[in-house]
């Protein structure tokens, strides 16, 4: 019985390190922040890796806040961005982008965040969204982003 288990235990941490094997991970700047993609199969999900603590606390969020989440459908990047508040949750919006770097190393997403209602948390009136376009540059060399699908 105990080889049994030990078997399965590393069998199942085979299978853990062979799924964490297909993530690829790239490092992003998005102002003072630095913001980290992973990417599985067509998933992506752009995450807070670091960020000045007055923000954090400006924004409510902390290093692993999700930012913006979907899939890469061919040369596109297709999902929805949250839009955060201290005390609130957050809001979530469409944003896309292309998912090929541009001469610079650049990522762009844009979208139309939510505006919230006076002093409070819910969505406000939807002619009151703006525009947002969020420039991401590679941290590191444009080598060390691999995106295929």
């Amino acid at each position: 019985m105990k080889a049994w288990s030990q078997a399965l235990w590393l069998g199942m941490a085979g299978c853990s390190v062979a799924f964490a094997q297909t993530a690829h991970i790239s490092l992003w700047l998005l102002g003072d922040m630095t913001l980290r993609m992973e990417s599985r199969d067509a998933d992506r999900t752009l995450l807070v890796e670091k960020l000045p603590a007055s923000k954090a606390r400006a924004l409510g969020i902390s290093a692993g806040a999700t930012l913006w989440q979907g899939s890469r459908k061919g040369d596109r990047l297709i999902g929805e961005a949250f839009s955060y508040k201290a005390n609130c949750p957050p809001l979530r919006y469409e944003a896309t982008g292309n998912a090929k770097l541009d001469a610079r190393g650049r990522l762009v997403l844009t979208g139309l965040e939510p505006s919230r209602a006076a002093n409070g948390c819910e969505r406000g009136p939807t002619s009151a969204d703006r525009a947002t376009s969020w420039t991401l540059t590679l941290k590191g060399k444009p080598t060390d982003f691999k995106d295929e699908e």
